[in-house]
């Protein structure tokens, strides 16, 4: 379990409020691990003068809408829609969620820096983590097993990159899957024979190397030209406390925490409507 702890001076604007209880957030570990941690020091640095902490659980997208629904979270983090049944479970109990585009995600497909693929196509890539190729002689690389490495069943970067490259199909039965404590970059340094997703953030990481997809790498000036990329959202009830909707709403429109964004290896939801260019989401 990925947990921080921030206690930190940071949410009721009046000096004579006792310290609150921390703004409890729960969900994604693609946004939870890095990007949501730097955007609450960063909103602690802006509001010095407040008196909020933050507790942050990253586990998967779902235990987002599982804690906003039990009561166990104030704000949720997910690289997903939501699914019908679970607003069905809201709406049975009278509550209403708000969704906020807090960034854009690519997935960067990595393989391990002594791998001579220089490249692979869409088909390629789906066959790949599908099982329709299982050595890297089919795609031009050595005459060796293909590793496939992928995410915890319960991460929503497991079932969203299913959907942005494999049309839905099921992982190669051949596959390892990396528990939310396994970083896929740091597994993958070890596995001359391996490949993995991750996201873009994390592309910088030693000992693995970067593929372009049909012949292109990624552009961080055309994110949306990219094939493999998902919106990434804030899920807040209706009945949430002026706090916790006081730092959403910061998180999206604050200069600062849009260069937290940026700096984290996100991307801005700006230029495009994320509903119109995601795919995979459901």
């Amino acid at each position: 379990m990925k947990t921080w702890l921030l206690l930190a001076a940071v949410a009721l604007c009046s000096a004579t409020v006792p310290a609150a209880e921390p703004i409890r957030i729960r969900g994604s570990d693609t946004l939870g691990a890095k990007l949501v941690p730097l955007l609450c020091e960063g909103y602690r640095r802006a509001h010095p003068e407040l008196r909020q902490g933050f507790d942050i659980a990253a586990e998967g997208s779902g235990t987002a809408f599982n804690g906003l629904l039990e009561g166990s979270a104030d704000l949720g983090m997910s690289t997903r829609l939501i699914r019908s049944e679970e607003s069905t479970a809201f709406a049975t109990k009278g509550l209403k969620l708000d969704r906020i585009t807090l960034a854009i995600d690519a997935f960067a497909i990595a393989v391990h820096e002594s791998n001579p693929v220089s490249n692979l196509t869409s088909s390629q890539l789906e066959g790949v983590f599908t099982g329709d190729l299982t050595h890297w002689n089919q795609v031009g690389g050595k005459d060796l097993p293909i590793t496939v490495l992928t995410r915890n069943t319960s991460s929503a970067s497991y079932k969203d990159f299913s959907a942005l490259d494999m049309s839905g199909r099921a992982y190669a039965k051949a596959g390892e899957l990396l528990s939310s404590a396994d970083h896929p970059a740091h597994t993958l340094a070890n596995l001359p024979a391996g490949i993995t997703y991750l996201p873009i953030a994390y592309a910088k990481a030693s000992r693995i190397r970067i593929l372009p997809i049909n012949g292109k790498p990624f552009d961080p000036a055309q994110p949306f030209e990219y094939p493999l990329i998902r919106p990434c959202y804030f899920y807040i009830r209706n009945d949430v406390s002026p706090a916790t909707k006081a730092f959403a709403e910061w998180c999206v429109t604050s200069p600062e925490a849009q260069k937290i964004v940026v700096t984290a290896g996100f991307f801005l939801p700006s230029g495009a409507t994320p509903e119109q260019k995601k795919t995979g989401t459901r």
